[in-house]
């Protein structure tokens, strides 16, 4: 009796109705009407109107379906700042973490400013300050106040030790507060002008501190510097140090100074070693010195030649 009784007890734990209640593992069963209007919303090609529903809707599976229809990350942003329900703020976030991985600057900066302010997501200066150099590098026209925000947010990461972000604010010094016009004409107020420039001898400060901490793209800024001052030996040394680390520009630029015996003995072989990883990384510039050195190679002439 005592076994039949367990028994019982496993499948009414298991059972999906016990004493006319659903289990909280069964399935939820959504209204036949809500999956009607879904059904609809992903029928639906026009953006404005998938963003009236994903703001408005007061069913929020519906609103849910609208953001997976939307492209545009200004409204997937919105809707992460306001929306209330957790699963259909999460989905925006996701939708524009997606977007942003598809190289759309905007998405990318959007997603900075959110981690800059723990908007959706943890808050996550380090995050932000990626975003945000994915951003730069596309030249992407920014918000005024988010772009002293983030540029702020660039300068606290950095003072904290973040290598990636003393080197952001190395470039931002050097190119004026970054490459692109927006940036420039707000950047002067930003408190200290650490970000209206050009101010080269900040700029080499900052990518000195992140070079310390083996930042490879700070590397080969420093590297290149001694190299202006004609200290070769020291720009090699760097230059070896992220061209170890895979950093291109470095792998090209200690090829030719092995090319030219500059801080280091002369070698061939180590340069066209050098210029051949470059190159493999789509270095344009290493893929010349290599065809250059190919011709010189074919018009010299052979051992056999000379004897003649």
């Amino acid at each position: 009796m005592k076994n039949i009784a367990t028994a019982c007890l496993l499948i009414a734990a298991f059972f999906p109705l016990v004493h006319g209640q659903e289990s909280r593992h069964s399935p939820v069963r959504i209204p036949r009407e809500i999956m009607a209007r879904v059904d609809e919303v992903y029928q639906i090609t026009d953006q404005a109107i998938l963003a009236e529903i994903a703001k408005n809707d007061s069913e929020y599976r519906v609103r849910r379906a609208a953001i997976n229809m939307i492209n545009d990350s200004s409204v997937l942003f919105e809707i992460t700042k306001n929306e209330r329900e957790r699963v259909v703020r999460e989905r925006a976030v996701e939708k524009l973490h997606e977007t942003a991985e598809q190289g759309d600057a905007k998405a990318q900066y959007r997603l900075s400013i959110l981690y800059l302010q723990g908007v959706g997501v943890d808050k996550d200066i380090k995050k932000s300050v990626e975003w945000y150099k994915k951003t730069l590098k596309q030249d992407a026209s920014l918000d005024t106040k988010e772009t002293l925000d983030i540029l702020q947010s660039i300068k606290d990461a950095a003072e904290q030790g973040d290598a990636e972000a003393q080197y952001i604010l190395g470039m931002c010094n050097e190119h004026g507060s970054g490459f692109y016009v927006e940036a420039k004409r707000v950047a002067y107020h930003v408190n200290g002008g650490y970000a209206y420039g050009p101010n080269l001898t900040e700029a080499l400060a900052w990518y000195t501190k992140s070079a310390k901490q083996g930042y490879a793209p700070a590397q080969y800024e420093v590297g290149v510097r001694y190299g202006f001052r004609q200290k070769y030996a020291e720009a090699a040394e760097l230059f070896r140090k992220a061209a170890e680390q895979g950093y291109s520009l470095a792998q090209e630029k200690l090829a030719s100074y092995y090319l030219h015996g500059l801080g280091v003995d002369k070698d061939e072989l180590k340069a066209i070693e050098w210029f051949t990883k470059a190159a493999e990384q789509g270095n344009l510039s290493a893929r010349h010195q290599l065809g250059q050195l190919q011709k010189e190679t074919e018009q010299k002439p052979t051992k056999e030649e000379k004897e003649e």
